[in-house]
Order: C-alpha cells, then structure tokens, then sequence
C-alpha cells in the first residue's frame, strides 16, 4: 500500500461536491476510512467518485492564472496528489499507474472548469444589464469562488486575446467537424457504465450489450427494453411474481441475443472474435440463443421492426451530417478565397 511521506498542511482546504449542487466543505477521512482504488481499463475502478474529489482539490488549491495543466508548477502538482492521497489508497507497486490515472484525470479538468467559469460569469454580467460581446474583460468583476481576484483578472485577460480566441473558433469548427463513435453516457464514464450492467444482468455484459448501452438513445437501449418488460411482468399476479427471476434470465438472455443480431449490421464488427475483448480486455461470458416465449413474440418483433427503423433513421442522419458537412467546407473555402482577394486589394492600393 502506497503512503505519502509528505502530509500538505491545508486539510480545510478539500471541497467534496454532492453531485453538481453547491460545495461543502469536509475532513480528510481517518487512514482506515480510506477508500481502496484501482485502476482498470486506463480508469480508476471508482471513476466517477474520483473524479469528483480530483476536481474538488484542483479547485480549492488553485492559485494561479492556469489555462492549463502544463501552467501548473511541480511544487503544486506534488501538493494536490499528496492531497489526493488522503483520500484513497492503493498497493505501492500500483503508485506510477495511480498517478498517471489521476494526472490525466486531473488535467482533463481545466477546458471544462474554465467553460464553467467563463459561461457563469457572462451570465451574471447579463444580469447585471452588461452586455457582452467578444470583449471578456467586462466578466472580470464577476470572478468564481475558487480563483483569487489577481488570478481572474490575469486570466480573463489572456483569454481576451486575439490568439486565444482564434484557437476556441478553430476548436469548435473541429468539434463539429467531429462524425462517428459518439457515445450518449453524459457524464458517467464507461467503466462505471460496464459495472452497472454487469450487476443488473447478473452476468458480464456482452460487447454487443456494452456498445448498444453506451451509444444507443434513450429508450432503445438493453437496459431500458429489460426494466420495461421486468415492469410489465411485475405489475401482474403474485404468481407471476414468483417467477420474476425465470422471466429475468429470459429477459437477460433475449437482450444478449438482441445485441449480438444487431451488432454485425450496424457497425461491421466480426462474429470470428469476441470483441468485448478488445473492448474491457475479458472475455464474455457465453450466452445460449434459445428462442424466445411465445409470450413475447410480439414484443420481438416490435422491437425487431424498431431497430429497422432506427437504423433507417442514423443511416439518413449520417447523410445528411456529411451533407452539411461538405456545404460547411466549400463554404469555408470560398470564405478563405475572399479574405485572400480582399488583402491583395488592400496591398495593392
């Protein structure tokens, strides 16, 4: 188990957010309260959690005008992880891995942080009756809680430039530009969706059911179709109820089976490998492709006709996206064309 040999001084300093709501403040816990961490899949096991407490101690040790993490000096660094360290624990030979886990973790933080920071301010500037414009420095009065006044206004400053705004139009175009392999998790990360899963289908989750949960929309995912049909079992008799867990390993092997049909057509991947290994680096557990009950026969084939449609409805978003796509450039490039001319003119005259 790793221990810190330096203990930072400031324990009031940690705030540990309860979801996205305000911050209250709390103690380091006790050394045998400490959480156990792992890391698996290039995240922690607890990614979600931990991810909550690296952001609450980047926010309370901030003191300086950071645009990013390669701003931070080292002797800052060391004192956040030691910070970070009183959190959780882990095996010593884990120590290097932990870090570069917490480092990415930890320096993925500043674009959003600093979204927060700028979007929070403008608003309060509107509210204010100020009107803001491509000028920033009108949001410095309106600082967040966890940067000093000094810092802001420095900050504020730096994003006020013409180079940096000139970066933030040329990340957005990319943004946009971006097509394919979106997933629709919000703000859950993939391993703590992969667990959830595991323990609501009482098995490993398939790669088929895994990808379906993680990109699907709303409604059409595994998990959404099971808790509908487990719905619709339990509002029936006591004893259909009784037999809640035969109608569950139906229902858990109906959604493998789903998945695995569906996978192949819809985004190429091979029925040679299992690639849920490729994805968690296990492999799945196999699973029977019985039939369905004649009971619900006509829930498969309504779902069967869904995926159809749904389907039918990405293949036309995905067309009209790369549409959009190619009218975005010929724009772009004759945009380009015409600054071109335009500064010849002025060079000439």
């Amino acid at each position: 188990m790793f221990n810190s040999h330096h203990e930072a001084s400031d324990d009031d300093e940690l705030v540990v957010p309860h979801g996205r709501g305000p911050n209250i403040p709390a103690q380091p816990p006790t050394f045998e309260n400490r959480i156990w961490i792992w890391v698996e899949h290039d995240e922690f096991n607890i990614q979600d959690k931990v991810s909550r407490t690296i952001g609450s101690i980047l926010k309370s040790m901030w003191s300086g005008p950071w645009q990013g993490w390669k701003e931070v000096p080292f002797h800052h660094r060391e004192r956040m992880f030691e910070r970070f360290q009183k959190y959780y624990v882990w095996e010593e030979e884990c120590n290097s891995l932990i870090y570069s886990c917490w480092e990415t973790c930890i320096k993925g933080k500043f674009p959003d942080l600093l979204m927060r920071a700028r979007n929070k301010a403008k608003a309060l500037a509107i509210q204010k009756g100020i009107e803001v414009r491509d000028d920033l420095s009108v949001i410095i009065p309106f600082k967040p809680h966890w940067i000093s006044q000094e810092s802001w206004t420095t900050l504020v400053n730096s994003l006020n430039t013409n180079s940096w705004k000139g970066k933030s139009c040329i990340n957005i175009d990319n943004r946009k530009k971006a097509k394919g392999g979106r997933h629709t998790l919000g703000s859950k990360s993939f391993v703590t969706v992969r667990h959830n899963l595991d323990k609501t289908l009482k098995r490993r989750a398939s790669f088929d059911e895994y990808w379906l949960q993680t990109h699907a929309k709303k409604g059409s995912r595994p998990l959404d179709r099971l808790e509908g049909l487990s719905g619709s079992v339990g509002d029936g008799s006591k004893e259909v109820n009784d037999m809640e867990g035969t109608d569950h390993e139906h229902n858990v092997t109906w959604v493998d089976s789903r998945a695995r049909e569906s996978y192949g057509r819809m985004y190429g991947s091979s029925k040679i490998v299992d690639p849920y290994v490729v994805m968690t680096g296990a492999p799945s557990m196999p699973s029977t492709e019985s039939s369905n009950p004649p009971r619900r026969s006509d829930e498969v084939q309504r779902l069967k006709e869904q995926i159809e449609q749904d389907k039918v409805e990405k293949q036309a978003m995905m067309e009209k996206i790369e549409e959009n796509a190619r009218l975005y450039a010929e724009m772009n490039e004759k945009i380009q064309l015409l600054l071109k001319n335009q500064q010849k003119n002025i060079s000439s005259s």
